[in-house]
């Protein structure tokens, strides 16, 4: 009898076009029947036919994976928009100068270097300027009053140089109480005295280096500013020959 032939199951109802023996009907219709129906292996919780499972997983499947076009990483499609929302290829638009297509990794480098209306504090405030405005105006405030931020700078770190040597001469010519005579004759020592005299030279020491530090910080801070006038002056010197250029075009003409 499990030789006798027979029809899929799936004939009448799907238009299955199986014929075989009996005894194959079961292993056809659990492996190759294309119209049975089955559950998606991504437990979406929607059931197809067999045929249609390629598709499914490829374009309906809400849980399929995607590759997100920004930065090409795997991405359930269904978690896609909660992806974007801090995916740091994703393009944004800055608040202030409106620039847009910046990737959300880069958006702090564009406030931090380049947004021109990003409010800005003067970089000599360290010696006092409290001039505070947008980065334009204050590219033009560094340049117009450069010299007397130099000047500033100059006095601040001359101060600090004068206080460091005079702490080492302090420190140098300090010497520590003379040590008492027992009455046998011989030197007491004075514990506390000598205590006292190492706590002093070590925040001394300390306090000597920080301001070491400060110079140092100062002198990086001025190379930078020096290097940004510089910038700066080659930017006018660039729109100053843009402007002139049309003038002798038709002067020439």
């Amino acid at each position: 009898m499990m030789c006798h032939d027979c029809f899929c199951r799936m004939k009448k109802q799907r238009g299955c076009p199986w014929k075989g023996q009996l005894g194959k009907l079961e292993e056809h219709l659990l492996n190759e029947c294309p119209f049975v129906d089955i559950n998606c292996p991504n437990k979406c919780d929607n059931q197809l036919q067999k045929k249609d499972l390629q598709q499914h997983l490829e374009k309906d499947c809400p849980l399929r994976t995607v590759p997100c076009k920004y930065c090409s990483k795997d991405v359930r499609w269904n978690a896609l928009e909660d992806h974007y929302q801090a995916c740091p290829k994703y393009p944004l638009q800055c608040e202030k100068c409106k620039k847009e297509n910046i990737t959300r990794e880069k958006m702090d480098e564009h406030h931090d270097k380049e947004c021109p209306l990003m409010e800005l504090k003067c970089p000599f405030n360290m010696v006092g300027c409290t001039f505070e405005a947008k980065r334009t105006e204050v590219n033009q405030h560094v340049k117009e009053q450069m010299a007397s931020h130099v000047m500033d700078m100059a006095k601040k770190v001359g101060v600090l140089i004068s206080v460091e040597t005079s702490g080492a001469q302090a420190a140098t010519h300090r010497s520590a109480p003379p040590p008492r005579r027992t009455r046998g004759g011989g030197m007491e020592s004075l514990p506390q005295e000598q205590a006292s005299q190492e706590g002093y030279f070590s925040e001394l020491s300390t306090r000597t280096q920080h301001q070491r530090n400060e110079i140092d910080e100062m002198r990086r801070i001025m190379t930078g500013l020096t290097n940004t006038v510089h910038h700066l002056e080659r930017q006018v010197e660039e729109a100053r020959i843009r402007q002139e250029r049309p003038v002798q075009e038709l002067t020439l003409r």
